[in-house]
């Protein structure tokens, strides 16, 4: 990566890297004062990496590598596992597939470290837990709770569905499925973000700094989201299309996926009536910040899809009709997250070794380079 690009415009760097600074002013080994944030106060993972790197080192480069060091563990490791078990002979369909699945979340998202990161350990570690019935990662699941509490939503959706996985039945689930579709029209044609039986819900409590902690956090994820605002008042038609296209694309992917579920399947397997709850909940949060919880559920659909179904065998047109839409829509997201992944890749990684790119302090990043052969901007 190029360090000085991510740096110019990656917000949430900045801050971590303030952050990686005042630690190397305290350098006192018994100052537990860095690890402890009030706004965040049960979030220790990052404070410790960063208390514990500031140490060894005062270098930024160092402390950012360490950063995605401790991302690219999970996310290399979940996408070799999918890519082992996907079943798609195709290959341009395999490729748009893994094309899309690289890109739901970029190599370079380590930036904003907390949020993303912890959705990779969240997906690490229930991969297996699905596929192949192995409870021994769940355990990491704490771990992504310490790194960002947010996860907790995730965390009791699961148990939710684990307790009432053997009370639920074809009727029900089918039920939650079309509640399912209706909230989605719902909230993506009205942009409803105010839920006012969940604000009342986290807004209560407090009493104690944790508590004001978690609350304060859950407020803001229930807030509107005024990322979209601002795209849009910035008329960046393709980031917004972008964005609702592919939120269309995993409806239908929900669609096509239950409908051959509730078809073809008598016993339903915990995975499928998890990943209905969570599809429910993600309607409720779509126009709140809190959609980048979303990102969890489409990288689980993504990874079941590619792993489950089998477009050789699919007989039916319609269905085969509404994966090229979803592949066609989620691809025109692909294409856009990669045009902002290449403003933070480095040339140099294609005429010199990796490890060699630390020592380098100027960098031309790929767009950079485009723009110099085009004279673009």
């Amino acid at each position: 990566m190029d360090f000085q690009q991510i740096l110019l415009n990656g917000a949430d760097i900045i801050r971590m890297v303030d952050i990686f600074k005042q630690n190397i002013e305290h350098h006192n080994l018994n100052d537990y004062s860095v690890i402890y944030d009030v706004e965040k106060p049960l979030e220790i993972v990052f404070p410790f990496i960063t208390y514990i790197v500031s140490f060894l080192t005062s270098d930024h480069r160092a402390f950012i590598g360490s950063l995605g060091l401790f991302y690219g563990f999970f996310y290399v490791n979940i996408m070799f596992y999918v890519l082992s078990k996907i079943n798609i002979s195709s290959k341009i369909v395999r490729f748009i597939f893994i094309a899309n699945f690289i890109f739901l979340v970029h190599p370079y998202q380590f930036q904003a470290f907390r949020f993303w990161t912890a959705t990779m350990i969240v997906v690490w570690a229930v991969l297996p837990f699905f596929f192949e019935g192995s409870p021994r990662r769940l355990v990491f699941l704490l771990l992504a709770f310490l790194l960002h509490n947010g996860m907790a939503i995730f965390i009791a959706i699961l148990l939710v569905a684990t307790v009432v996985n053997i009370f639920i039945g074809k009727p029900v689930l089918k039920l939650l499925y079309y509640l399912h579709l209706v909230l989605f029209v719902v909230f993506f044609v009205t942009g409803k973000e105010d839920i006012p039986f969940v604000s009342s819900f986290v807004g209560g409590g407090g009493g104690s700094s944790i508590g004001e902690g978690v609350n304060s956090r859950a407020s803001v994820y229930l807030a509107k989201d005024e990322d979209v605002e601002i795209v849009v008042q910035e008329k960046s038609w393709f980031l917004v299309l972008s964005g609702r296209t592919l939120r269309i694309a995993f409806f239908l992917l929900s669609i096509v996926y239950f409908s051959h579920l509730f078809k073809t399947s008598s016993y339903i397997p915990l995975k499928d009536k998890f990943m209905l709850f969570l599809c429910v909940v993600a309607d409720l949060i779509m126009n709140t910040e809190g959609y980048r919880f979303m990102v969890i559920g489409y990288m689980l659909f993504l990874a079941f899809s590619m792993v489950q179904m089998n477009f050789e065998e699919e007989k039916s047109r319609l269905i085969k009709l509404v994966f090229f839409l979803f592949l066609l829509n989620s691809f025109f997201h692909t294409v856009i997250e990669f045009r902002i992944f290449v403003e933070y890749l480095s040339v140099a990684i294609f005429i010199m070794p990796w490890f060699v790119l630390y020592f380098i302090e100027e960098h031309l990043s790929i767009y950079d380079l485009y723009k110099m052969l085009t004279g673009g901007a």
